[in-house]
């Protein structure tokens, strides 16, 4: 937030502009109820469709919440690719609209369609020396293999920044996957419903949104990664502004919220949001719920793993699709061994490991190798 000093008009027209909207939209609400300005669709957990309406002030809210976080990332003379697909129709909006406020340049490729599939995403990042690249961490994953299915030299050197919105990514792993592009990562929280709900700081934390949102968690219990008084369960979210619907939103999402009087070291009062993973992605054990967020974490801070990772949740644990950086040979089963002994005592959960081997280093990994379970189901 401080960079946004550097260039107080940009800061002054934002926030004018969020008051003005908040004003006339207030006006409007009593007149007229509820009025939408964005339709968003995504596909939830359990694979069923589901719409809202993202209204005109938490539209404008989100914008001003990602400006202050890509402020001093991305600048006016940045050329940048949105590749967000269509079940992030919010996030892709929100940061449509930031980056137009900013001055950059934008090219809007989507996902998953015919007219513009990834190679073509690739042609357009060198033929037009994209610095930035706002997606999720799985597309990023996705396209960075592609690169190297290529060869080296089809990576856009100008690339400097790559944003990611949309899906829960441990830090690590996120860091592993902005290194395959040579760029500094940035994740920004939110969820389907509300696509910017926390923002990150100097530190590596993610802060709330509390100028125009308020947190809480159901059902809560202990925190399994934050050291201290957080606490975890699925987050609540409530508009803390006027003119916004303040019904609270249970959003699927399983965080943890650190308490208000824990400071984070970079300084912000904020309170600072851990997600790790959808409640319906969850298994539940004797200590509460533990998510796939969870399992990733874990491995990534005792193991050296390749980005690329499959976490399917089973009735009793989880099964985990991986690949070692280094080529570990007959110690394979020695190494899964220990992954599965990190999620047991640090999780509580029986899981098994699958090895996975890139093949060319291509984004379809083929497997070979054993499977590691102990203690798990088949």
């Amino acid at each position: 937030m401080a960079e946004l000093r550097h260039d107080p008009d940009i800061y002054d027209t934002l926030e004018a502009l969020l008051a003005l909207d908040m004003r006339v939209d207030r006006a409007l609400v009593e007149r007229s109820g509820n009025i939408g300005a964005r339709y968003g669709e995504w596909v939830d957990a359990f694979g069923a469709p589901r719409a809202r309406f993202l209204r005109r002030p938490e539209f404008l809210a989100c914008q001003v919440e990602l400006v202050r976080a890509l402020y001093g990332t991305i600048a006016a003379n940045d050329t940048v690719i949105i590749a967000l697909p269509y079940e992030l129709t919010f996030a892709g909006h929100v940061a449509e609209r930031a980056l137009e406020l900013i001055g950059a340049t934008l090219i809007g490729v989507g996902t998953s369609n015919t007219i513009c599939p990834m190679p073509r995403t690739l042609g357009l990042m060198r033929r037009y020396g994209a610095s930035s690249l706002v997606t999720s961490s799985s597309r990023a994953l996705e396209l960075a293999r592609l690169v190297s299915l290529q060869g080296a030299s089809t990576a856009p050197p100008t690339l400097h920044s790559l944003v990611l919105m949309g899906q829960v990514c441990a830090p690590q792993r996120r860091d592993k996957i902005a290194a395959l592009w040579g760029a500094r990562p940035l994740q920004v929280f939110g969820t389907p419903a509300v696509p910017v709900v926390a923002t990150p700081c100097p530190a590596g934390e993610l802060h709330l949104c509390e100028e125009w949102l308020s947190a809480d968690v159901s059902r809560p219990e202990p925190a399994r990664l934050t050291e201290g008084r957080a606490v975890r369960g699925e987050l609540v979210l409530q508009a803390a502004c006027r003119s916004v619907d303040d019904t609270p939103i249970a959003t699927g999402e399983l965080v943890e919220l650190w308490p208000r009087e824990r400071r984070c070291a970079c300084g912000d009062e904020r309170r600072v949001v851990v997600p790790v993973g959808q409640i319906a992605e969850a298994v539940e054990t004797a200590t509460g719920l533990v998510s796939t967020g969870d399992v990733e974490r874990v491995l990534f801070d005792s193991l050296d793993l390749d980005p690329e990772m499959t976490i399917t949740a089973r009735r009793d644990g989880f099964r985990v699709r991986c690949t070692p950086r280094r080529d570990e040979g007959a110690s394979w089963a020695e190494f899964a061994r220990w992954g599965v002994e990190r999620l047991r005592v640090g999780l509580g959960v029986d899981s098994d490991l699958e090895r996975v081997v890139l093949e060319n280093t291509g984004a379809k990994p083929t497997t070979r190798g054993e499977v590691i379970n102990e203690g798990g189901a088949p």
